[in-house]
């Protein structure tokens, strides 16, 4: 409420099963320049009074982030809330939002390039890391480090060299519950899943809310070493706060262990059309069911996003080269994931990934044309830079 130069920030807490009022915190900035005191003093104050302990009224500034914008810091925050339960598009708008009110917004720029990365939008990823990159100069040393360890892994691929400044945040701020989810995406990328999962806990720990970036390092870490028994126990312990989290341990573990019948159980269950339809697939080829894959896979290639669509090619083609022993169909699906990998502004790891898994089924198809043009293709998304990723597939 202004109140003509300074303001009152009025905090009202209540029950939220009764209604009933518990208490008021309020504050009365004299300066604009305060106003970032009293809403951390509002903060503290408030987290006091839920857990119960004495009051610190100490100033304290919010966490390191370079902007004196009110709205882009609001923006930013929503952002976070937003990805923090896996709504990645709801996410960007807000952090894009935030760098418009505050072109010069560090963390925010870092955050909209992570985000855009993982939807597939490498291009404008990095161009968002660059730019962070470039301001974070004159940031904070907190926040030079996080920029400098995802725009390492991200941009430069090289999550060795972005683990080294992940460790460094972690051993320089303990309780940053960045530093430990970030030293996760830099060990799964190195395949080292035992450690990341463990970084992930940790991550979690220190900040409850902060579920999808962790759960999914958790819980794909411990499914890439084929631990489905820790995958189910991890998940169950989430079943409340992120029930998808039990349905994709049930699943996988049902797939590795060749239960067509689970698998379709879990996928049935699923109301999410999308997932629905891309578990159905893998569902029938367990069960052979070739009627029934076909017609899931048409329906995942009508909701293209998220590497679904290659990875389903991939399987279908794999099962008619090596159960059905159709290498004519097995080449066109190695052709069709190709052609879908060249209209995609993927990642280098990623473009390694699926070129070098649609090589290996060219080649078992007997298709050494397709092999030649996915050589042509990684060279020429590398543009002589390089990359690790790139080198290893070529």
């Amino acid at each position: 409420m202004p109140l003509g130069a300074p303001s009152q920030i009025v905090v009202d807490l209540y029950d939220p099963s009764s209604g009933r009022a518990l208490g008021t915190l309020s504050e009365r900035p004299g300066y604009a320049a305060d106003l970032m005191n009293s809403i951390e003093r509002l903060g503290r104050s408030l987290r006091a009074a839920l857990l119960q302990s004495p009051v610190d009224t100490m100033v304290r500034s919010l966490p390191s982030v370079t902007t004196t914008s009110l709205a882009a810091l609001k923006s930013y925050a929503l952002a976070r809330r937003a990805a923090s339960w896996g709504r990645r598009d709801e996410a960007v708008t807000h952090a894009e939002r935030a760098v418009t009110h505050d072109s010069t917004f560090v963390r925010a720029h870092y955050f909209v390039g992570d985000l855009l990365w993982f939807i597939d939008e490498q291009s404008h990823a990095e161009a968002h890391l660059t730019r962070a990159f470039e301001l974070s100069e004159a940031a904070p040393v907190h926040e030079r480090l996080v920029v400098r360890a995802r725009y390492t892994q991200l941009v430069r691929d090289l999550p060795d060299s972005a683990l080294t400044y992940w460790d460094m945040l972690r051993d320089a701020a303990p309780s940053e519950p960045l530093g430990y989810e970030g030293r996760s995406w830099a060990l799964r990328a190195l395949g080292r899943y035992e450690e990341a999962a463990a970084a992930a806990d940790s991550a979690m720990r220190l900040e409850r809310d902060a579920l999808a970036p962790n759960v999914n390092n958790t819980l794909y870490s411990f499914l890439s070493v084929s631990d489905t028994t820790r995958a189910l126990a991890f998940a169950r312990t989430l079943i409340d706060r992120m029930p998808t989290a039990s349905a994709e341990a049930r699943f996988w573990t049902a797939v590795g262990r060749g239960d067509a019948k689970g698998a379709r159980a879990v996928a049935d269950a699923e109301t999410w059309a999308r997932g629905r339809n891309y578990r159905r697939f893998y569902a029938g080829l367990l069960d052979r069911d070739l009627v029934a894959a076909r017609s899931s896979l048409d329906s995942v290639r009508s909701f293209d996003g998220a590497q679904e669509v290659p990875r389903v090619l991939l399987a279908q083609g794999w099962y008619d080269a090596e159960i059905r022993g159709d290498r004519r169909s097995a080449a066109a699906f190695a052709r069709e994931t190709l052609e879908w990998v060249r209209t995609r502004d993927l990642s280098p790891p990623a473009v390694a990934r699926l070129s070098e898994r649609i090589a290996d089924l060219a080649a078992r198809a007997g298709d050494t044309t397709v092999v030649a043009q996915v050589a042509s293709l990684v060279r020429q998304r590398d543009r002589g830079r390089g990359l690790p990723s790139y080198v290893l597939a070529q």
